[in-house]
C-alpha cells in the first residue's frame, strides 16, 4: 500500500509541470496576427454632393442653349429687345406647365425691368417718385405698361438630377422663356407713355433721356443700369 501511494504521488509530481507547460503553449506558439478574430465596425457610406446631370432635354437636343442659362437676362437681338426668364420646379411638374409659368413671369418681369431701368438711367429715384405727383404718375403708368406686341419667341426645358441638402439625388425641371418685342415698337410705347403722363417738362426730359440711355445700354452690353447709375 505504501508503495502504491508513493507511486501515485510520483506520477502526480511528474505530470504537473507537463500540464502547466501545455497551458502556455497556445500563447507562445500562436502565429495569428494581433487582433485576429475581432470584428471592427464599418462606417456607413455617405453619398457626396455630386454635380448636377441633365437627363432629358426638350426635343432631344444635346446641349443647353446659351440663351437659356439666363446669364444675359436682357439684351438686343435682331432688332428686338429680349428678356429671358428662367424657372426651376420639382421634377414631377409637367414641362408645359413650367414653360407657361416662365412665360408669364417673363412678361411681368420685363415690364418691371423697363420701369426700373428707365427711372434709374434718368436718375429718377423711388424717393423722388413718392414726393412728386408727376413722377409718381408716370412711374405707375410704366409699371402697368402692357407691352403690346411682346411675344414668347423661344421656349426651353430640361430635366436634371442634383444633390439636395441631405446629399440625396433629386429630380428637377428647369425651363426658360424668351420674351421679345421690337425695339422700335417698345421705344414708341414708352415714349408715348412718358409724353402723355409726365406733365412736368423737367421730369419728362429726365425720363426720355433715361429711356434712350436704357435702350442704348441694352444694345451695348445687354445690361440694365442700376438705380443711381446713368448710362453713358
Amino acid at each position: 500500500m505504501i508503495f502504491g501511494k508513493q507511486l501515485v504521488k510520483s506520477i502526480a509530481l511528474v505530470s504537473m509541470p507537463i500540464t502547466v507547460s501545455m497551458a502556455f503553449i497556445p500563447a507562445c506558439t500562436s502565429d495569428k496576427p494581433a487582433g485576429a478574430g475581432v470584428v471592427e465596425a464599418v462606417a456607413p457610406t455617405v453619398p457626396g454632393f455630386d454635380a448636377s446631370r441633365v437627363v432629358e432635354r426638350i426635343g432631344g437636343i444635346k446641349e443647353t442653349p446659351k440663351w437659356a442659362t439666363g446669364m444675359e437676362p436682357m439684351l438686343e437681338e435682331k432688332g428686338n429687345v429680349i428678356y429671358i426668364q428662367t424657372l426651376t420646379m420639382e421634377g414631377n411638374s409637367r414641362p408645359e406647365a413650367c414653360v407657361k409659368a416662365a412665360s408669364e413671369m417673363g412678361r411681368a418681369e420685363f415690364v418691371r425691368q423697363i420701369k426700373d431701368g428707365i427711372t434709374a438711367a434718368g436718375q429718377v429715384t423711388e424717393g423722388s417718385a413718392t414726393s412728386d405727383v408727376a413722377i409718381e404718375s408716370n412711374v405707375a403708368y410704366l409699371s402697368n405698361l402692357k407691352l403690346s406686341g411682346a411675344k414668347v419667341s423661344e421656349r426651353y426645358w430640361e430635366k436634371f438630377e442634383e444633390s439636395d441638402a441631405s446629399r440625396n439625388r433629386v429630380l428637377k425641371i428647369r425651363c426658360a422663356a424668351k420674351v421679345a418685342i421690337s425695339k422700335a415698337l417698345l421705344d414708341q410705347q414708352i415714349r408715348k407713355a412718358t409724353e402723355t403722363n409726365a406733365t412736368n417738362p423737367e421730369i419728362r426730359k429726365k425720363l426720355l433721356e433715361g429711356q434712350k440711355a436704357f435702350l442704348d445700354q441694352i444694345a451695348k452690353e445687354g445690361t440694365v443700369p442700376t438705380e443711381g447709375e446713368s448710362a453713358q
